[in-house]
């Protein structure tokens, strides 16, 4: 695993991740121009999804931020000092549903969500500790694929349930859609290369079950709720 957000082997090496692949899905020739041939600045390369100073980029960091902060620690202060830290354009800058300050009504929703019927599959879980102690919110990996090309990818936060004693890949997403459905997130192929990660966290669970579940916690930013897939 590596620190680096877009750790790239050597200077021929193709960096590929989930957001990359769904580039390639979508069209093959855009990769090939963008990811193949390199005709894309440094800033495109960097964000990935091009999304640098973008307000959707913004607004679901700082709820996501908000989100993981809270699980982690359960300070609702320190949580929402997160969105503080998370958002990184102005302030003023805003669209429809989304903005600085609908980044705290977001949060607020989360917590009236977590004490909701729906929220009691939250129920039980702690966040899971790496190796060094440290807390597993967003974690950066990248996996060897050949000797030159790799596969970058990011898990917002990983739970382990000490009951159960099993782990829980927990993705936080926002989004403007007014209706969800469950196959846009159940059959999304981005746990690849989550096992590889888990299985490192693991070695500080020697009495860890060898299996894990992943949950989309969604939020609708146009009817303000949150949803589980």
């Amino acid at each position: 695993m590596s620190a680096l957000p877009y750790y790239r082997k050597s200077e021929t090496g193709l960096v590929l991740s989930y957001s990359r692949l769904q580039d390639w899905h979508a069209c093959p020739r855009y990769f090939q121009i963008i990811y193949v041939n390199g005709h894309a600045t440094p800033e495109m390369l960097e964000s990935d999804s091009y999304e640098l100073g973008n307000v959707d980029f913004a607004y679901g960091h700082a709820v996501a931020g908000a989100v993981q902060s809270y699980l982690a620690y359960g300070d609702i202060q320190q949580a929402k000092f997160e969105i503080f830290k998370q958002w990184d354009i102005s302030i003023f800058l805003e669209k429809k549903n989304k903005s600085f300050g609908l980044a705290f009504t977001a949060f607020e929703k989360f917590l009236e969500f977590k004490d909701s019927l729906e929220g009691i599959c939250l129920e039980g879980w702690e966040v899971a500790k790496l190796p060094n102690g440290k807390p597993a919110i967003e974690l950066n990996f990248a996996l060897d694929l050949t000797d030159e090309d790799c596969f970058n990818g990011h898990i917002d936060l990983v739970l382990y349930h000490p009951i159960e004693k099993r782990f829980l890949v927990l993705e936080c997403k926002t989004t403007g859609y007014t209706t969800v459905e469950e196959s846009t997130y159940g059959n999304s192929d981005q746990g690849t290369g989550y096992s590889s990660v888990l299985t490192a966290i693991a070695s500080s669970y020697p009495d860890a079950k060898h299996s894990w579940e992943c949950l989309y916690l969604v939020y609708q930013c146009g009817s303000q709720q949150w949803r589980t897939f």
